[in-house]
């Protein structure tokens, strides 16, 4: 049952994790549901997770200030277009046995994210939260999570191939912003397209690597053209994520 209700009805089961402001204001603004302590089952058997106790509760308060101040940077319709219905904060999560900090759920429109997920690297922590939810909006925006896009392909250098996916980069460094080769970021990037792709967007929305990277496209003509494809795209399915919107994301 949901925290709202249980507390409207003033029930003496209360759950011993309190409601968070920041989430059920995030809820009434976006028309979704936040569920914690307790998340539904994830589709795929492969990705598992625990639920929040009352232990939990104060990383949870701290989490909720970073889940909502990265989301309140969305306009409300984009988060409309791409259909997100739920938001799942959890912990341990792990695909396969291997952690991991984050996970949409494409069938049912939920993304799960894990409030213990990168706590050392709060960077990392927001930026996470915009990568996966890019997964779940390439689905709306081309039909595949996983679209192999031709435009964004040739952008590349005629010799390059991606890897075997995200999965198959499970480095210490993969995420670091430091350009390891022409056209990319980071070496995460690299590991396949559709990785690619959700690593520039999400690092154009928190501001220290907006400014990053495209201080290196400066010097990286192939970052500049994926910025620039990246957000005419954005634009064109949402008009409100215009050249004024990033300004203000940069800032």
């Amino acid at each position: 049952m949901r925290y709202l209700v249980m507390a409207l009805l003033a029930s003496p089961l209360v759950s011993d994790v309190p409601p968070t402001p920041m989430l059920l204001a995030l809820e009434k603004r976006y028309g979704i549901a936040i569920d914690y302590p307790t998340a539904p089952p994830f589709e795929w058997g492969s990705v598992t997770f625990e639920n929040l106790i009352e232990e939990d509760s104060s990383e949870l308060r701290k989490y909720a200030f970073i889940l909502a101040s990265e989301f309140n940077k969305y306009p409300k319709t984009f988060v409309a277009k791409v259909g997100l219905r739920r938001i799942a904060l959890v912990k341990n999560m792990a695909l396969d046995k291997v952690e991991i900090a984050a996970s949409p759920d494409y069938k049912r429109d939920v993304l799960y994210l894990d409030i213990f997920g990168g706590k050392s690297t709060e960077p990392y922590r927001r930026h996470v939260i915009h990568h996966e939810f890019y997964h779940m909006a390439e689905e709306q925006l081309n039909g595949d999570a996983f679209f192999k896009d031709p435009e964004w392909a040739a952008l590349n250098e005629p010799a390059f191939s991606y890897g075997r996916g995200g999965i198959s980069a499970r480095g210490r460094d993969e995420t670091a912003l430091n350009n390891p080769r022409k056209g990319f970021i980071n070496k995460f990037s690299v590991s396949g397209l559709e990785e690619d792709k959700a690593e520039i967007y999400a690092a154009l929305f928190v501001a220290d690597e907006h400014n990053k990277i495209m201080k290196m496209a400066e010097d990286d003509s192939i970052i500049l053209s994926k910025v620039s494809l990246m957000k005419e795209a954005l634009q064109k399915w949402c008009p409100e994520l215009n050249e004024a919107f990033w300004q203000r994301v940069r800032k």
